[in-house]
């Protein structure tokens, strides 16, 4: 059995050892191949001592500045002489604070000269962190100490494996105050992740950014570029940069102001704006935006800075004439960008007043027409030459142009022609706009009254006549006259008392034919006193249709067998007793026939201009108190007075008293008495 002895040191010495004993990553101790000393039954120790390696000692010594590179436990492994057999595996809570300590104990059957495989660990949260083996050989322990078996130890803790890293981002533009993040990825020899790498971040000038141990950058202010390294426990290194521009703290008009252009035009010169930071320099990648008048445009309305803080753009003047205000703005900031905006071309002529006027012919319209001369957008144009000239009508215009004024207004004067009716007149500028203007000539007031038509015309009594009486009314210059009235005034029939004269100076009447057959007529009259005007219509108003009969000449008596006298005439009338010009056929008989004698004669005559006589009626026999009855187709039929026919030859009749009346018709109506009348009765 024997009893071992480490010896651990306190970190502090630890360290001091090693940076003086490891100038290289060759173990440090006695040279190996030294020959076994003698075996001894006595006690056994064995001598060993750990030695950091250069690398190792280089990841130690940066302990402060990396996560997960430091220990808090020792462990200690020793196998059997043939290394098959673990003979002891030790674990003590040791950390670089620690004070020296001991470790002993023993192991069975172990001889002076036999060697024990050994394996250090240092521990960070029971993972290796830093690792050496070697080999320890047992001495007596009443000989002489031998030189301490070196063990080397190196690491082999977070990112041992790791090759190659590579930073993120390589370049990056910042404007500060801001932040940003940095990572790592790091690849062992065969290319394959290596995670939880222990990092260190500097940059190159904190003054202008700092990193932490995470790898969050923050700037600080100032403008620059700066190099940041991570670096990892084992000392591979890789970088990135990163720009740092400051915000913008001002934005200024740099060229582009105070144009002048006609409305709707793009000015010549662009708009352009720089933004500034702190320092003066500009700032790129800002997005400015651009905003026109009413009216106008831009040709962006966003656009990002240059490297110089500059951003442009073409400006488009509104539709408004003066001055126009262009504006840019950005974070906060804006800056206003002046134009002013001129009339534009003269496009249209529009009419203003002085359309559709009326007054007589020849007289100057008491208006003048107006126009007033537009650019495109309605802004009034002075200056302009404006061409009127006659489309209709007689007129004639005060002049053949004039010129818009201030306002765009331009005027002419005009003198209604001769004939009525509407007239129009042109107003045309350069380039073909134009419009129109219409006014109405009327006529001046009547002059003359002319018959048209309806006179000379005939029809049946109390019926009006088939056509109108039209008279027309025109001025001095043969215009008609419209809405002129006329008064009317019949003979023989009825008309209207007034009519009204139409567009075309005609009015009409429409003579009622009166009772009484025979002349008739009306008077058209205008105007009143010594200036009034009038013409006359004729008219014939025939007889109705046949209604009655009546008779015209009457015998009064003859002898038997002569001719009556005088004729006997018969009359056909209307029912108005107007004598027709009916041609019918009237037939004459015996009426009352007291000698029982034979009418003679052409007893059916037809009718002449209303009249049918009967110029040979004879009575075969004598008496008296005869009567003759005539008849007509469609009407009453009439019978004569009495009359007395004599004897041929023989006395005179007896006096007879007739006492009754003679009707109109020369019916009778009463008695006679004391025999045959006389034609003294």
């Amino acid at each position: 059995m024997i009893r071992v002895s480490l010896p651990l040191r306190s970190l502090a010495t630890l360290a001091l050892a090693v940076a003086v004993a490891t100038c290289s990553d060759a173990p440090t101790g006695a040279p190996t191949g030294a020959p076994a000393p003698a075996r001894s039954t006595g006690p056994t120790r064995v001598a060993l001592a750990a030695t950091f390696s250069k690398s190792a000692a280089a990841v130690y010594a940066q302990r402060s500045e990396f996560t997960g590179v430091s220990f808090d436990h020792v462990r200690v492994i020793l196998r059997s002489a043939a290394g098959d057999a673990v003979v002891k595996d030790t674990t003590l809570e040791f950390s670089p604070s620690s004070p020296d300590v001991t470790l002993e104990f023993t192991i069975d059957g172990a001889q002076p000269g036999d060697k024990f495989p050994v394996e250090l660990q240092f521990l960070s949260g029971g993972t290796p962190i830093y690792k050496g083996t070697g080999s320890a050989q047992a001495y007596s322990a009443q000989g002489t100490a031998p030189t301490p078996t070196p063990v080397v130890v190196v690491y082999v803790g977070p990112g041992a494996s790791a090759t190659r890293i590579t930073v993120a981002p390589k370049t990056i533009s910042l404007v500060s105050p801001s932040t940003a993040t940095f990572s790592v990825s790091a690849f062992d020899a065969n290319g394959a992740p290596v995670t939880n790498v222990p990092l260190n971040w500097k940059t190159s000038d904190p003054s202008i950014a700092t990193i932490t141990l995470g790898g969050v950058l923050t700037t600080t202010g100032k403008r620059g570029t700066v190099t940041v390294t991570a670096t990892t426990v084992t000392s591979l290194t890789d970088q990135g940069t990163v720009n740092v521009t400051l915000p913008p703290s001002a934005m200024v008009l740099f060229s582009g102001g105070g144009q002048i252009g006609k409305v709707g035009t793009t000015l010549g010169q662009p708009a352009v704006v720089r933004v500034t930071a702190s320092d003066g320099v500009g700032v790129a990648g800002v997005n400015v935006n651009f905003a026109p008048p009413a009216g106008g445009k831009v040709g962006s309305t966003s656009i990002a800075t240059d490297a110089s803080g500059a951003a442009a753009t073409s400006m488009t003047l509104g539709t408004t004439v003066g001055t126009q205000g262009f504006a840019a703005t950005t974070a906060g900031l804006s800056v206003g960008i002046s134009a002013t905006a001129t009339v534009g071309d003269p496009t249209a002529v529009v009419a203003v007043s002085g359309g559709g006027q009326t007054d007589t012919v020849k007289h100057a319209l008491k208006n003048p027409f107006v126009v007033r001369v537009t650019d495109q957008f309605g802004n009034p144009v002075g200056g302009v030459t404006v061409t009127w000239s006659r489309i209709a009508g007689s007129g004639s215009l005060s002049g053949a142009s004039s010129t818009s004024a201030a306002d765009g207004s331009a005027s002419i004067g005009y003198t209604l022609g001769t004939v009525v009716g509407t007239e129009t007149i042109s107003a045309s500028i350069l380039g073909g706009a134009s419009t129109t203007f219409t006014a109405q000539a009327i006529s001046a007031g009547a002059s003359t009254l002319t018959t048209v038509s309806g006179s000379g015309q005939t029809g049946r009594v109390t019926q009006a006549l088939a056509a109108p009486f039209v008279v027309k009314v025109t001025d001095d210059v043969g215009n008609p006259v419209a809405g002129a009235t006329v008064t009317w005034a019949a003979t023989n029939g009825t008309i209207a008392a007034t009519t009204t004269t139409d567009a075309t100076g005609q009015s009409s009447n429409t003579l009622t034919l009166g009772s009484v057959a025979g002349a008739a007529g009306a008077t058209a009259s205008v105007g009143t006193g010594p200036a009034a005007k009038s013409v006359s219509f004729s008219a014939t108003a025939v007889a109705g249709i046949v209604a009655k009969l009546q008779f015209g000449g009457l015998p009064t008596g003859g002898t038997a067998g002569a001719i009556l006298a005088p004729a006997l005439t018969v009359e056909l009338r209307d029912a108005l007793g107007n004598l027709t010009a009916a041609t019918n056929s009237v037939t004459i008989a015996i009426g009352t026939n007291p000698g029982g004698g034979t009418l003679g004669g052409t007893v059916t005559k037809a009718a002449v201009a209303g009249v049918a006589t009967f110029s040979d009626l004879t009575l075969s026999a004598a008496g008296v108190g005869y009567t003759l009855v005539a008849s007509s187709s469609g009407v009453p039929s009439v019978t004569t007075p009495a009359f007395t026919v004599a004897t041929a030859g023989g006395g005179g009749p007896t006096t007879k008293t007739w006492t009754g009346a003679v009707s109109t018709d020369w019916s009778l109506a009463g008695n006679w008495s004391g025999g045959v009348p006389t034609a003294t009765d």
